[in-house]
């Protein structure tokens, strides 16, 4: 990756506030071993570094945000993707269930109730397009 002086002074200084860095592939390995001078172990999916009971335990009992949201995590902005992540938010609202929100399974633990409830937007939205053919 090319960055400017400024981006990696940047990188550099937020990279050093962490006691712990692993990165999940070998250009990302690199990078950073180039710019903190000290070696960055690669797991290719740092989540499994720990067990259920670590992750529950880390996991708030509540919600610590109230308002209607959906996580989007990416690499890099795109637009197309954010634009996906939008009309997902709205999916219920070609169901008889407008305004509600799909299933969080992050707080209820429920996938079954997740699929459901996006199966039902998707059907809906499938029968709202197929009037307009």
């Amino acid at each position: 990756m090319v960055w400017s002086d400024e981006e990696r002074e940047r990188v550099k200084r937020d990279l050093e506030k962490y006691d712990f860095i692993s990165v999940r592939e070998e250009g990302s390995k690199a990078n950073v071993e180039e710019l903190l001078n000290k070696d960055v172990p690669i797991h290719m999916d740092p989540t499994i570094l720990l067990d259920k009971k670590e992750w529950n335990d880390l996991i708030p009992k509540e919600k610590i945000y109230a308002g209607k949201y959906i996580l989007y995590y990416s690499l890099g902005q795109n637009k197309e993707h954010i634009n996906l992540v939008k009309k997902i938010s709205k999916l219920l609202d070609y169901t008889s269930r407008k305004g509600e929100d799909i299933a969080d399974p992050w707080y209820t633990g429920n996938f079954d109730a997740t699929y459901r409830d996006v199966k039902e937007g998707c059907e809906a939205l499938l029968d709202e397009c197929l009037l307009h053919l």
